[in-house]
């Protein structure tokens, strides 16, 4: 099976060949070094198995390490869906917590065109950028 390499500058695959030009873009490239394949989990969704429904998720960084702890509970349904009303966030490494407490949720509520026109506010200068 030939080697293969995505182009830099169009992000287009290629075959390799002897030219290293982009089939694409033409530009003139190398291809990019060869890192070895490993799995690693970068994600691991806890799920209560009495209910089905998440109840914490761990997010790994490029070293293994946890990034992020979310915390789940105190499920609630809002048309027929189930919702955590009680989110507790952790950043071990960045030694921080936050606790996200749902008190009203609306799903799918329609939204109109003008609520995404935004007007300048009265005494502010427009200033064109080039």
């Amino acid at each position: 099976m030939p080697r293969r390499w995505t182009c830099r500058k169009c992000r287009a695959l290629n075959v390799r060949t002897s030219s290293r030009k982009c089939a694409y873009c033409g530009q003139a490239t190398k291809p990019k070094a060869r890192v070895p394949e490993h799995a690693r989990t970068l994600r691991v969704i806890h799920i209560d198995s009495t209910n089905l429904l998440p109840y914490q998720q761990d997010i790994y960084d490029a070293a293994g390490n946890v990034a992020t702890k979310a915390y789940y509970s105190d499920y609630q349904y809002y048309e027929n869906t189930p919702f955590p009303t009680n989110i507790h966030i952790e950043r071990p490494q960045d030694h921080y917590s936050l606790t996200v407490v749902i008190t009203k949720l609306t799903l799918n509520q329609k939204l109109d065109d003008d609520q995404f026109e935004l007007s300048i506010p009265a005494g502010y200068p427009i200033q064109t950028m080039h």
